[in-house]
């Protein structure tokens, strides 16, 4: 799953999502669904005026963290049995 620290990057300039709305035009709910990862696309012009507008790359913005696979009870008993299973 992608997902974003721009709230982090926010707090870190003492900038609020109202502030960052104004400097980009970009509107305060697309800000707010983006920071709390609620989207399920990737709008390339909102990500493009927030790095310029704050100087930054994508790469400082987003973050990359693998989905965590769900097994099936079958999984789990033989991961049970052969002592694979890890908390």
């Amino acid at each position: 799953m992608i997902k974003n620290n721009l709230k982090i990057i926010l707090a870190e300039r003492n900038l609020s999502m109202k502030k960052l709305a104004e400097m980009t035009g970009i509107r305060y709910a697309t800000l707010y669904a983006f920071t709390k990862n609620t989207t399920n696309s990737a709008n390339y012009t909102v990500i493009n005026k927030i790095c310029e507008t704050l100087n930054i790359t994508p790469g400082d913005m987003l973050i990359y963290e693998p989905d965590k696979k769900e097994i099936t009870q079958c999984e789990l008993i033989t991961k049970m049995e052969d002592g694979t299973l890890k908390e």
